[in-house]
């Protein structure tokens, strides 16, 4: 899918802060996933060509971000707290968060509650 004009400002915009936090950007097809305990410098993600792409690559780059703050505590705290720096990261670049963030935001959040309710165990 082409960008429009509205997410290539966001690229920018998501490329100046994982430039900031030193983070790299390798951009793949229908990837989005980061693993900050297992590479704390570099970033996969898909092209962002939707509101709901750039909520969930600042909430993977949040995990980079607040890895040093977060690595000890229990998952849910870190997802949390990576969609909480996401949220302020646009903010206070002048970025509205939009319904679709807000949306695919409660989706994630579902989704881990959900994984917990099966009994399954964080990490």
């Amino acid at each position: 899918m082409k960008q429009s004009d509205r997410h290539k400002r966001l690229t920018e915009l998501f490329c100046s802060l994982c430039e900031v936090n030193n983070i790299t950007v390798d951009w793949c097809v229908g990837v989005n996933a980061a693993d900050p305990f297992q590479d704390l410098i570099s970033l996969r993600c898909a092209t962002i060509t939707t509101d709901a792409e750039f909520a969930i690559a600042l909430h993977e780059l949040g995990h980079h971000v607040t890895h040093r703050e977060t690595y000890l505590g229990p998952r849910r705290v870190r997802e949390r707290v990576a969609w909480e720096w996401s949220r302020e990261a646009c903010y206070a670049n002048d970025v509205p968060w939009t319904e679709e963030m807000t949306a695919v935001e409660s989706e994630c959040i579902e989704a881990w509650r959900k994984h917990l309710d099966q009994g399954r165990t964080e990490r």
